[in-house]
This record gives structure tokens, C-alpha cells and sequence, in this order.
């Protein structure tokens, strides 16, 4: 880890990254941390600078008190930049620009600023302080339990293997089942990328490398140790430090399980990288007795002293960035990091988090009494989604300890960052938008720099993020592991090569939870670049939801021809509704056409078109709801179609998901585009007013871009026959 191989020698030839722009602060620190032995010389004056200001005592008790050492890497990073230009450098560290980056909650947050990757509250630890900072990995898991000493991040060796990591052009290999319910496929970044032959399923939580201790917290809120077999497949995935797309239907009680495993391999891991850099700053401390001498003459000869050559850090403290979609999720999901992180007290301890009263007014439920004539009427996943505070605007970080947690720390404080996609982006804006015009390029570099040091990206909520705007979240991957935009007190002679060559992306874990598999989600996925392989998880078999249709229906799917482009998908769906579909609706049907739409852009060209066809003709009347809808409107449009008002009915996917209610009136229903929520088919279809005897006429209009939304309405067997090549233009089901 400390060899010179991987620390210098990286300013010439090969390996050098991108080319960046002259005179811009990235390089020209480069620049100067590559000169000749200048960052053995500052490691080795950091630690005298710690001999002389720290007093004599046990060298784990000091770190676990919260001793500082901001001065020391501010220290560093005057020695290694020098006389080069940088004026904010003369500054006290913590003064400027940590204060800037404030977490905006209020005045009565009273968490500290400046708190640096060893540093923690000294009120908070009176117990953490007594113990050594070990990791107690159990040594029965066998060899799957993880070396506390491992860095799991090994660097990828040459030039031309991450280039083939950066292209991503590496084709899914061949899957292959996962107990009795699942199966995998894994993908390789690169060619020399090692493949499993066969994925393990856990049994029990400590198989993934956890501490006994987090084990036996793991036990008291669980009950229990062992793992069910999604459950042990999920945390089998997670523990290779490989991308999973987990993309498995799942009942409320089994996703609460997979929570909870996730949450103990985030805290293990941000505890594990913690314990590590504890454990280095002794090492730097316990230097200090030896004699100055020998390292002079060390250096004379050629020799490096180990304990000046580690590298364990980012840029930034950030190691978890949790991205959820409402406050309610959050709240679950930061209650298993306390409850892993906090052991269990009898009441008369003093609490060990911090902030823990604001937390729950901020993110706890809201109280709203239903009765229960309104809980009948909705599905008991809506209650599942929209039960709590659901607030999709917020930011939260958190600064762990061994035994403590913090909540509301400052950003750049922080351990574990969760938010909403919104909330971040609001946030790096916001920073941008407070800067003056002379700083405006600088702050917009600078603004997302909390971001630049994270390790594990967890993106849990996928249904209900699809669901909201899914550009904030193209727009957080793309700040995601830039390089920083404005130096700060960082320790460089303890960053990670390949943070400083611009590889961040590639030892990031990227984890997503999802009930199930969209173009754009896969696409999302695909873009991350991590060097170990990715994997997708999924059901074995997946079963059309339209086998949940209560009553006789003739369906109808009509092939809509011609798209060979996905750009081009939207505007021939359109021309082929317009041209084919609409003039025969007109003929054949006289009211009471439900039109489905998933998208909220085809919803508004839609509508366009059919307020065109009613200034042409008078005779021609519709209604259009959608989740911007307010409320007298749409009870005014329901009414009116119920009532065979207007003939035609035009519902957004993002309307129901939110307000779930019953359409009454609908003789057919067509379906312009299918729902990415697969129950929503068969919810609809059942709305349909059997008057006559005839079957009702459910029509879908689907290409071969809808693969995935028409095998979880008809299943993968017939999806992949009905859209192959050379497929029949119409199939009918009944």
C-alpha cells in the first residue's frame, strides 16, 4: 500500500490521466506533490509537529478523545504547496471554507465544524475512549469474512486496462440461478476482470465480515443471525465490493431485511475505513519517539519510512452517500445505522446520538388520521409508500464513531451522507447560486466537492425516484467523484493514488434496490465504472401481472412498427396513434375511453393534439389529469367521464401512483404506453363496468423498447416472442 511503485513516479509517461487545463489548482497541486521527495520530508515534519503539541498518554485514548490534528494536515499542505500562488492557504483551516458549507439547518444545531477523518466529540466518547480500536472479525465465518487490514480497493495497474474499465463495452455473461428463486449476471469491466463461477448465498450475517460486535447488535433488533435466501444472495452480492443491481419483487417484511443488511455493510464498512486511519495516526504518533536521526539517515540512503507513506483517505471525510426518495425512508434507514452503531442502553446511560430529539421532528411521521373508509380504497402498498412524513426535500450528514453517532454534522464532517436527489441538488446549487459573479466558475467546481471522496453509493427506492423527476438523479452521478474544485484541509500525504489520478469512479460500489427493471435504470447502472464487475440480480421466473385480471377481458397489444431508434420511439408512438389508432377509436367507440400514459411528456403531447381535434370539431370532448392536476379539477374530470361527459379520459402513470383513485365510468381502456409499475395494469383493467355480456377491450401499444414493461404485464417467455424480430403486429389474450 505504501510502496513508491504506486505513489510516485506517476508525472511522466503513462498513467497520467486526462490533461488538464494550465494554471488550474489541480494541476499545479499535482505538480508540486510529484516533486522529489518533498512529501517524505512533510509526513515526517507533520508527526514531530504532533510530538510537540500533544501531551504523553496512551496513544489510542488520545485518538479516541478527538485529538486534532486539522493543524498538522494544514501544516502539510502549506509545506508541500510552498510559495506556489495559493493565497487562500494562509488562512486558518476551517475558517472559510468549511464555514461556508455549513449545514444550512438552523441555529440549533450544535455540531462542530472542521472535524477532520480522525476526529470525533470528545463528550461523546467516554467509553469509546477506553477501548483499543479493533475490529473483532469473527475467525469462524471462514474465509469469507473480510481482513481488517485488507484495502479492498486494489489499483488498477496500467493505462490500458482502465481504459477498457472507462469504455464499458463489456457484453453480460451468461446467467446462472441463485438459490431457488434468482439468478445473476455478471458483467466485467475488463478482460482481466475475475468472474465468479458461482455466487454464495449466506446463511447468516456474519458471513458478509461484520464485527462481533455489530453482529450481536444485529441479533438484538433482529431476533436472529440467520438470513433468508434473498436476504443471504443480497448480502453475498454486496460483500464483493462489485455494482448490484438488485432488481427482485419483494414483500414489505423481506425488504425490511434487506435494509437491515445493508445498513451493517455500510456501517461496517465506514467503521472498518475509519478504524483504519485510527489505526495509522498511531502509527504516525508512535514515530515520534523514535530518534530524528535515524530517519535523516533513512532518507540518506534511500530508504522510506513506512509510517510516513500512508495513504487511507480521500479529499473529503465522506465515505456513504445513501441517495432515498422521501423523508420516512430516511428516517427507517438512519434509525438501523444508530441502532448497529449504539449498543443498547437501560435508560440510565447518557444517549450516545446526538441531535437525536431534531431528528425525529424533522424526519419522523407526520400525524394524519385516516379513517377506515379512505384505507379501503387504496392498495396496501399505496399505505406502504405515503405512510410518514413524505417530504422528497432534504439532506442529512452523519458523523460515526465506534459506539456514537452524530446527526446533522456539517457535510464536509460527515461519515454517512443521506438525501434525496432534489435535496443534493438544491444543495450544490444553492452554493453556486450565494457566490458573487468573480467566483461564480470557481464555486460551481468547488460546490459538490463533499461528494468527491465517496466510496459506496446506495440508491434505495428506485419505484417511488422513477417517479419523481429523473434528471436530479443524472444530475447527482454526474457530481459524483469529480475532482475537487477548492483545496481544503486536506492531509495530501495521506490521499490514495488513484484519487489524485482522477480514478475515483472506478473503487466506487454503486448498490441499487429496485422491484424491478427499466432503460433507464439499466442504463444508469451501465454507466458506472467499477473495475470489479457488476452484477444484476433478478427473479428466476417472472410472471405476468395480467393473470391478475378479475374479470373476462379481450387484450389486445398492437406492435407499433418501425422504430429503430430510441430517440425516435417517442415521436412514432405518436404518428401511429394519430395515423392508426385514434381514427378507428372515433369510429368504433363512442365514450368512455380510458387513456393510460406513462410518460408525462407523451401526456402533454397528447393532450396538445386532442385540444386541436376539439377547436376542429365540437362534437370531439376529453379530460386530461395528471399529478400537477389540483384538486377541483380533477374531481370536476372525473365526475364528467363518469357521467359520459367527455368520451375520452387521458390518465399520467404519475397520477395514480400518487393519488390512487377509482375511475368509474371506462367501457375500454388503451393503454398508449405501458406502466412501469406492474400492478397498475391489472388495477386498471379491473376498473372496467361490465354492463353488457361482451368482454370489455383493453388495447396496448407497445415496441421493442418496452421489453421490460410488457414481460411484467405478460411475462419473459411471451415478451421476448412478441418482440423479436419478425414478430406479428397484433397478439390477442383473453
Amino acid at each position: 500500500m505504501g510502496k513508491r511503485s504506486q505513489g510516485g513516479g506517476r508525472g511522466r509517461g503513462k498513467g497520467r490521466g486526462k490533461r488538464r487545463k494550465k494554471g488550474s489548482p489541480e494541476r499545479l497541486l499535482r505538480s508540486e506533490l510529484r516533486r522529489s521527495k518533498t512529501l517524505d520530508r512533510v509526513a515526517v515534519a507533520s508527526v514531530e509537529n504532533i510530538a510537540n503539541e500533544e501531551d504523553e498518554q496512551d496513544i489510542y485514548d488520545e485518538v479516541e478523545a478527538g485529538s486534532s490534528q486539522g493543524e498538522d494536515a494544514y501544516g502539510s499542505l502549506v509545506g508541500i504547496l510552498g510559495n506556489s500562488g495559493f493565497e487562500t492557504a494562509k488562512e486558518s483551516p476551517g475558517s472559510s471554507d468549511r464555514e461556508s458549507f455549513e449545514d444550512s439547518a438552523g441555529e440549533g444545531d450544535n455540531c462542530e465544524e472542521g472535524f477532520s477523518d480522525e476526529e470525533d466529540d470528545p463528550d461523546l466518547n467516554e467509553k469509546e475512549a477506553e477501548e483499543e480500536p479493533s475490529l473483532e472479525i469473527n475467525p469462524s465465518d471462514g474465509a469469507k469474512a473480510l481482513d481488517a487490514e485488507h484495502d479492498l480497493l486494489e489499483p488498477v495497474l496500467d493505462k490500458k486496462t482502465r481504459e477498457k474499465v472507462q469504455k464499458n463495452d463489456q457484453k453480460w455473461e451468461k446467467q446462472c440461478e441463485l438459490g431457488t428463486r434468482l439468478r445473476y449476471q455478471f458483467r466485467r469491466s475488463h478482460a482481466q476482470c475475475p468472474a465468479p463461477k458461482s455466487l454464495e448465498v449466506f446463511s447468516e450475517i456474519g458471513q458478509t465480515g461484520i464485527s462481533l460486535r455489530m453482529k450481536t447488535q444485529y441479533e438484538h433488533w433482529m431476533g436472529t443471525t440467520s438470513l433468508s435466501e434473498s436476504a443471504g444472495a443480497f448480502a453475498a452480492s454486496v460483500s464483493s465490493y462489485r455494482d448490484v443491481l438488485w432488481t427482485v419483487k419483494t414483500e414489505p417484511e423481506e425488504m425490511h431485511e434487506l435494509e437491515q443488511v445493508l445498513a451493517s455493510w455500510v456501517v461496517s464498512h465506514v467503521l472498518r475505513a475509519r478504524t483504519r486511519v485510527l489505526r495509522h495516526s498511531a502509527q504516525l504518533r508512535a514515530s515520534k519517539q523514535q530518534d530524528t536521526d535515524s530517519a535523516d539517515v533513512q532518507h540518506q540512503n534511500g530508504h522510506e519510512d513506512p509510517s510516513s507513506r500512508v495513504q487511507d483517505q480521500g479529499f473529503t471525510r465522506c465515505r456513504a452517500l445513501i441517495i432515498l426518495p422521501y423523508r420516512s425512508s430516511a428516517y427507517k434507514f438512519v434509525t438501523s445505522l444508530c441502532e448497529l452503531t449504539v449498543p443498547p442502553t437501560d435508560g440510565s446511560e447518557k444517549s450516545q446520538i446526538v441531535n437525536k430529539k431534531r431528528f425525529k421532528e424533522s424526519f419522523g411521521s407526520v400525524e394524519e388520521e385516516e379513517d377506515e373508509e379512505t384505507k379501503r380504497k387504496k392498495p396496501d402498498d399505496y399505505w406502504e409508500l405515503f405512510s410518514g412524513n413524505t417530504d422528497d426535500d432534504f439532506l442529512l450528514g452523519i458523523q460515526m464513531g465506534r459506539r456514537t453517532v452524530r446527526l446533522f454534522s456539517s457535510y464536509y464532517a460527515s461519515d454517512v451522507i443521506v438525501g434525496s436527489p432534489v435535496g443534493i441538488r438544491r444543495q450544490i446549487e444553492s452554493e453556486v447560486a450565494e457566490a458573487s459573479e468573480d467566483t461564480k466558475e470557481e464555486a460551481s467546481r468547488a460546490a459538490s466537492d463533499f461528494l468527491s471522496s465517496v466510496e459506496m453509493l446506495v440508491v434505495d427506492g428506485v419505484r417511488s425516484l422513477s417517479m419523481q423527476n429523473w434528471d436530479h438523479l443524472n444530475f447527482l452521478f454526474k457530481n459524483l467523484n469529480n475532482m475537487p474544485g477548492r483545496i481544503r484541509d486536506t492531509d495530501f500525504s495521506r490521499v490514495r493514488p488513484y484519487f489524485l489520478d482522477d480514478l475515483m469512479k472506478m473503487y466506487r460500489q454503486t448498490i441499487f434496490l429496485a422491484e424491478y427493471t427499466t432503460p433507464r435504470l439499466l442504463s444508469l447502472f451501465r454507466s458506472c465504472l467499477n473495475h470489479s464487475g457488476k452484477l444484476w440480480i433478478r427473479d428466476l421466473s417472472l410472471v405476468g401481472t395480467n393473470s391478475r385480471i378479475l374479470q373476462r377481458t379481450k387484450q389486445v397489444f398492437n406492435l407499433i412498427p418501425g422504430t429503430s431508434l430510441a430517440v425516435e420511439s417517442a415521436t412514432n408512438r405518436f404518428d401511429f396513434f394519430v395515423k392508426n389508432t385514434l381514427p378507428h377509436l372515433r369510429e368504433s367507440v363512442s365514450s368512455g375511453v380510458l387513456i393510460f400514459v406513462s410518460n408525462y411528456f407523451d401526456y402533454v403531447r397528447l393532450r396538445n393534439h386532442f385540444v386541436k381535434l376539439r377547436k376542429d370539431s365540437s362534437s370531439f370532448r376529453f379530460a386530461g389529469v395528471s399529478e400537477y392536476s389540483k384538486g377541483p379539477e380533477i374531481t370536476r374530470s372525473r365526475s364528467r367521464f363518469y357521467h359520459s361527459q367527455v368520451d375520452y379520459l387521458i390518465v399520467s402513470e404519475r397520477f395514480h401512483f400518487f393519488f390512487r383513485y377509482r375511475l368509474r365510468g371506462a367501457k375500454m381502456i388503451l393503454f398508449y404506453s405501458l406502466p412501469e409499475n406492474d400492478h397498475f395494469y391489472p388495477e386498471f383493467v379491473n376498473m372496467l363496468e361490465t354492463g353488457s355480456g361482451s368482454p370489455c377491450t383493453v388495447l396496448s401499444l407497445y415496441d421493442s423498447y418496452d421489453l421490460f414493461a410488457l414481460a411484467r404485464v405478460v411475462g419473459e417467455k411471451r415478451a421476448a416472442l412478441m418482440t423479436k424480430k419478425g414478430a406479428k403486429s397484433v397478439y390477442l389474450m383473453y
